[in-house]
C-alpha cells in the first residue's frame, strides 16, 4: 500500500545503521544501495503483465542475492527480509504472489550457492567468506564498545583515539562507555549491550535520541 512504501522509506532513509555506514568508505553503502534497488523491483512485479512480472521478481532476486555477495555481513539480515517476504506472500492465499515469492527466494539463493560451496571447500566449514575476515565475538563486542562513545564515526583515524574512530561525545563517553565494558549482547549487567542500556533508563533515551 502506499502508506507502508511511504513507512518503509521512512524507515530506511533515518534508520541510524543504514546513515551511518553511509558516511564511511566501505562496501555497506552499495549494499544498501543494491537491497534499496531490489525493494524497487519487488514493488514492480505488482504489475498486470506476467511476463513483465517475473522479469521483476527474476531481477529482484539477482540484486538481493549479490547485495548479500558486496556485503557477506548483511547475508543474515537479507535471508530473514527473503523468508518474511515468502511467508508474507504465502498467507496471502493468492497464487501468483507465492510463485513470485518463491521465484525471489530461489533465484537469491542460486546467486549465492557457488560461492558457499566454493568457500566451504576451501575452509571444510560453511561459510561466504573466510571465517579468518570477521569474528563474530569480539569484532562485534569491540564495536558496540565503541558505540557508546559517540555517534558520528570519522572519516580519519589519529593516534588519539583508542579503537574506532568516533567522534567523542561527553554525554555518552561519561554516561555509557567509561562505566561499560561490553563482553557479550544480551543480558542484564554492565558487561552486556542491553545490560549497559537498561542499567540507565534515564539516559539510555538520550543516548538513542543522540544515535537517531
Amino acid at each position: 500500500t502506499e502508506n507502508a512504501t511511504l513507512l518503509l522509506f521512512v524507515f530506511l532513509a533515518t534508520y541510524p545503521a543504514f546513515i551511518g555506514h553511509t558516511t564511511t568508505p566501505l562496501t555497506d553503502t552499495f549494499s544498501l544501495d543494491i537491497m534499496l534497488c531490489a525493494i524497487m523491483t519487488m514493488h514492480a512485479t505488482f504489475v498486470s503483465d506476467r511476463h513483465k512480472s517475473i522479469f521483476y521478481a527474476i531481477l529482484t532476486s539477482i540484486l538481493l542475492g549479490y547485495s548479500m555477495l558486496v556485503r557477506p555481513g548483511n547475508q543474515a539480515g537479507v535471508a530473514l527480509a527473503i523468508m518474511l517476504s515468502l511467508l508474507l506472500s504465502v498467507l496471502t492465499w493468492r497464487l501468483r504472489n507465492v510463485l513470485l515469492g518463491m521465484v525471489v527466494t530461489v533465484g537469491a539463493i542460486l546467486v549465492v550457492v557457488p560461492y558457499y560451496y566454493n568457500c566451504t571447500q576451501k575452509y571444510d566449514s560453511v561459510c561466504l567468506i573466510s571465517p579468518k575476515v570477521f569474528d563474530p565475538g569480539g569484532s562485534v563486542y569491540m564495536a558496540a564498545q565503541s558505540g557508546l562513545r559517540g555517534a558520528r564515526v570519522l572519516w580519519s583515524k589519529t593516534g588519539l583515539m583508542p579503537g574506532a574512530p568516533v567522534l567523542i561525545d561527553d554525554f555518552m563517553d561519561k554516561n555509557f562507555y567509561q562505566r561499560c565494558q561490553i563482553q557479550s549482547l544480551f543480558g542484564v549487567d554492565e558487561k552486556s549491550f542491553v545490560g549497559c542500556l537498561l542499567t540507565r533508563p534515564l539516559h539510555t533515551p538520550v543516548l538513542l535520541t543522540k544515535k537517531w
